[in-house]
């Protein structure tokens, strides 16, 4: 059992927002709704409150505080225990006898004078005092941008530093080796996805889709159209002989990204789901199972499963209160890593399909954030990380065993 620790820091938070992202006007000024982040260190757990108010559009101008809040908390995410009732200047507040491994919902409600109360989004996460991240060491110093290790990490690939021709390259090498070598095409060129049971990977330039075979360092072009197509996403399957990937080539809106399939035995491809015909956007991250017949596709800020025999599309979630994406499965396809702002901000989490459960990863000490790279044969998550030392931001590569 350990305490959670609820800080309430009414302090200027800048929202992270995309580059599409327009901002909508907020009709009901009475009083803000504030904007909550849950902050995990191993030792404690905190709930941020942010006031919204300095980068969030109102009609008829930036509305008055609230007068208290009220704290509420889950442990299913629909029956709330009133924890406490506090002012709107409160620092923190203390919550004891929390459970190790147990998922939390909290939500705050704001009142001012006798309006009615406002309630806040709500934020989740799971206590988890033991979880820690072992470090990988990297075979480049620094750690480049853009790592990522093939299935067993005998090899690997990352960006290059910038050459006289304002690109940056893609580099791949087997580890130990010591031998670099660069994509033939380097121009916008980024890597789609690693091969589940080799040392090869697929990588997209402008228009081209290539694979490479790292330990013999040799190229194959795979696809290679004259118009402007963009690939975002590859995956393996039916032990490698073919791959899903995502790209708008052929759509009536460049928006517009389907899920294709391409055969390396005849070098043929096809189009396997039309997400443009269904009006949906997405499908710029996904992950297919080992025998291909699952796709779990980012669509709309939503994970769904395509089910490849039928057709079927459906959510893997039912509620659509978080921004869930970037679906990474594990080799057995018992578990599926993703990025979620349930906490509030982004974090990764992993569901496991069996059981249902949900475990957070978490940042600690002096990581600033994460992203979920692949799944290791050992059974582990593979992690990019971004770290700060000594008020510089440097990179690293890590795993966590489920």
């Amino acid at each position: 059992m350990r305490k959670l620790l609820l800080v309430f820091g009414l302090s200027l938070f800048l929202m992270a927002c995309g580059p599409d992202d327009e901002m909508t006007p907020v009709p009901d000024s009475r009083f803000y709704t504030p904007r909550l982040v849950i902050h995990q260190d191993g030792a404690g757990v905190a709930l941020e409150i942010i006031d919204p108010r300095p980068f969030t559009s109102y009609v008829g101008g930036p509305p008055p505080a609230p007068d208290y809040f009220e704290v509420y908390f889950s442990t299913d995410g629909e029956n709330y225990q009133l924890f406490d009732i506090v002012d709107s200047l409160t620092l923190d507040v203390e919550i004891d006898n929390l459970t190790d491994q147990q998922l939390y919902y909290f939500q705050v409600l704001s009142y001012k004078g006798q309006q009615a109360p406002v309630t806040s989004p709500t934020v989740m996460t799971k206590v988890d005092f033991q979880q820690r991240i072992e470090m990988v060491p990297v075979d480049v110093n620094p750690a480049p941008v853009g790592i990522s290790f093939s299935h067993d990490m005998t090899a690997m690939s990352y960006l290059g530093p910038e050459n006289e021709f304002g690109q940056f390259p893609l580099i791949y090498r087997m580890i130990g080796s010591g031998a670099e070598r660069e994509v033939e095409n380097i121009n916008d060129s980024f890597l789609l996805g690693w091969s589940n049971t080799s040392n090869q990977f697929v990588y997209s330039d402008d228009n081209r889709v290539s694979l490479v075979d790292v330990a013999s360092s040799s190229e194959t072009l795979l696809i290679d159209n004259t118009s402007t197509d963009y690939y975002s996403w590859a995956g393996f399957y039916q032990e490698d002989e073919k791959f899903y990937y995502t790209s708008n080539k052929e759509s009536a809106d460049p928006a517009f990204y389907n899920l294709w399939d391409f055969d390396l035995a005849t070098m043929e491809t096809r189009k396997v789901l039309d997400l443009e015909a269904l009006g949906l956007r997405g499908g710029f991250s996904a992950s297919s199972t080992a025998d291909g017949r699952y796709v779990y596709l980012e669509i709309a800020q939503n994970i769904r499963r395509f089910e490849t025999a039928t057709g079927e599309l459906t959510d893997l979630f039912d509620n659509h209160r978080w921004n869930d994406g970037r679906p990474v499965l594990s080799p057995d396809n018992s578990k599926l890593a993703f990025e979620s702002n349930r906490s509030g901000e982004s974090a990764i989490w992993v569901y496991e399909f069996e059981t249902d459960k949900l475990t957070q990863i978490l940042l600690v000490d002096d990581m600033v954030n994460m992203r979920s790279d692949r799944w290791l044969n050992d059974g582990a998550i593979g992690l990019t990380i971004s770290r700060r030392v000594s008020e510089e931001l440097t990179r690293a590569y890590g795993k966590l065993s489920f």
